[in-house]
C-alpha cells in the first residue's frame, strides 16, 4: 500500500536523523499519536490533533536546524526558497525519485506568501521547514 502513515515509534527517530537536532517536544507526544499495546498489531491513524503536535514538534526542531545557518539569516526568495525546499524534501522525504514542481510550489508558497507576517527570517524558514516535515512525504511510508 501507499501512503500509510507512521507510527510515534518511526517518527520519534525519524526529526532526530533528519533535523540533526531533537525536538524537546518529542518526549512527551508518544500518547497523542496513541500507544500501541506490545504484542499488538495496529494500524495508525492521524487526527486534527496529531498533525498539529506533529507541527508543533517539526517547528521546534525545524528552529534550531536553522538557528546557525547563515543561509538562513536573511528572508526567503523565490530562488532560495526552490533551493531549500527541494534540499529539504529530497533529505526529508528520503524518495528514490525527484519531487514534482507542484510540490516545490507549495512549499515555495509557505516562505514567500504565508510567511510573511513573520519579521524574523529564521522562523520564516522554520515554518517553511516544518511545513516539509509535517507533509505526507514524511509522515507517511
Amino acid at each position: 500500500e501507499r501512503g500509510r502513515v507512521k507510527p510515534f515509534s518511526a517518527l520519534s527517530g525519524e526529526y532526530p536523523r533528519v533535523l540533526g537536532n531533537t525536538p524537546a517536544m518529542l518526549a512527551s507526544s508518544d500518547s497523542t499519536f496513541g500507544i500501541v499495546p506490545a504484542r499488538w498489531s495496529e494500524e495508525p491513524q492521524l487526527s486534527a490533533i496529531s498533525i498539529y503536535t506533529a507541527y508543533r514538534i517539526a517547528f521546534q526542531g525545524c528552529l534550531t536546524a536553522t538557528a546557525n545557518g547563515a543561509q538562513y539569516t536573511s528572508v526567503p526568495s523565490n530562488t532560495t526558497a526552490e533551493t531549500e525546499c527541494r534540499s529539504w524534501m529530497k533529505k526529508f522525504w528520503s524518495r528514490q525519485t525527484d519531487v514534482t514542481q507542484a510540490e516545490v510550489d507549495a512549499c515555495v508558497k509557505v516562505a514567500m506568501v504565508d510567511t510573511t507576517k513573520e519579521t524574523d527570517p529564521k522562523r520564516r524558514w522554520a515554518y517553511t521547514c516544518a511545513s516539509v516535515l509535517t507533509s505526507a512525504g514524511f509522515m507517511t511510508y
